[in-house]
C-alpha cells in the first residue's frame, strides 16, 4: 500500500517510468562527472535485461567502490578505506552464512538483505558518481554494517584482544 501511494506522488516515481528515470539520471551524472570518478555500465538501457546485466556491477560497486587503487584525493581515500573495511567484514562474515539457516531471525535477515540489495542496485545505477553515491548509500549502509558484524569471525577475534577489551569497557 505505501509503495502504491508513493508511486503516485511524483512523476519520477511512476512505476512504468522507473527504468527511464534511472537511465536518465545515469546519463545526467555521466555528462557532469569526471570519467575516472564514475561507474561505467555497458550500454545501460531502460529494459529489464539491461538492468539485470548491469546489476552485479552496480551491487558490488555500490558497496565496495572506489577501491584503494581508484582513489585520488582525501575524500576518495577515506571512502576507499571504508570500503576496504566493508570488504574485510564481508569476507569474514561468509563462514556465518551456513548458521543463518537455523537462526530464528532469518526472515528479518532475509528482509534486510533484500532491502539492501534493491536499494544498492537502484542507487548505484542511477547515481554512478563515487562521491554522490557515498552520500546516498546512507540509506542502506547501517543495515549492511549490522548484518556484516553480527557473528563476524574477525570482530570476535578482535574483541578477544587487549585492545578489543578496552573498547568494550
Amino acid at each position: 500500500m505505501p509503495l502504491l501511494l508513493v508511486s503516485v506522488l511524483h512523476p519520477n516515481f511512476y512505476l512504468y517510468r522507473l527504468m527511464d528515470v534511472v537511465v536518465t539520471s545515469y546519463q545526467d551524472f555521466q555528462a557532469i562527472s569526471n570519467p575516472e570518478d564514475l561507474i561505467h555500465y555497458r550500454d545501460l538501457q531502460p529494459t529489464v535485461f539491461s538492468f539485470a546485466r548491469s546489476s552485479p556491477l552496480a551491487f558490488t560497486s555500490g558497496i565496495f567502490r572506489p577501491f584503494i587503487t581508484e582513489a585520488h584525493g582525501l575524500l576518495q581515500w577515506l571512502g576507499a578505506i571504508e570500503n576496504l573495511i566493508l570488504l574485510l567484514f564481508f569476507l569474514f562474515s561468509l563462514p556465518g552464512i551456513k548458521r543463518m539457516k537455523a537462526n530464528e531471525n532469518r526472515l528479518l535477515v532475509f528482509s534486510l538483505m533484500t532491502y539492501i540489495t534493491i536499494l544498492c542496485i537502484f542507487l548505484t545505477l542511477s547515481t554512478p558518481n563515487f562521491g554522490t553515491l557515498s552520500r546516498y548509500r546512507v540509506g542502506f549502509l547501517p543495515f549492511l554494517v549490522y548484518l556484516l558484524t553480527i557473528q563476524n569471525v574477525l570482530i570476535n577475534k578482535l574483541m578477544t584482544t587487549k585492545i578489543g577489551n578496552r573498547l568494550v569497557r
